[in-house]
């Protein structure tokens, strides 16, 4: 849907993770490959850990999603006994689920990723709230990420 938005939509996300997963998704497929590249040369995709280490200085060793979220949201609750709190723990997470099949496990990992897409669009939502004037200018800038 992004590439039939005529330009106007934009796809969040937090770190260089996800683009590079769409261009390993789109590999070898020539027409994918070509709309992953249309929509970030219109830049569609914007990265919210760029916009934030741009914005805002954080009391916080690092600038990971978990401790950016102390500014719009309520501490995550765990996972149902299966540890999976973090990008590290989900990988290690996916690979248990890999060996041994527990369905539970693999819905702890897809609770963990539906909470950071949730937590992603609260933090886009949030440095709109937060800096509506920065906001209105990427809104008269087709160019400038919003």
């Amino acid at each position: 849907r992004l590439d039939e938005s005529g330009g106007s939509a934009r796809a969040y996300h937090y770190g260089a993770y996800e683009r590079a997963a769409l261009r390993r998704v789109a590999a070898g497929d020539a027409a994918l490959e070509s709309r992953v590249e249309a929509l970030g040369a219109r830049e569609a995709f914007v990265d919210l850990y760029a916009v934030v280490r741009k914005t805002l200085l954080l009391g916080e060793p690092r600038y990971s999603l978990k401790n950016v979220e102390r500014l719009y949201r309520p501490k995550r609750n765990a996972s149902d006994g299966i540890d999976v709190n973090d990008a590290a723990s989900s990988v290690v997470g996916y690979e248990a689920w890999l060996a041994d099949g527990d369905p539970d496990r693999l819905n702890a990992l897809a609770a963990y990723n539906r909470d950071d897409c949730e937590s992603t669009a609260e933090l886009a939502a949030w440095l709109r709230e937060a800096f509506p004037e920065r906001a209105a200018a990427d809104d008269d800038d087709d160019d400038a990420p919003a």
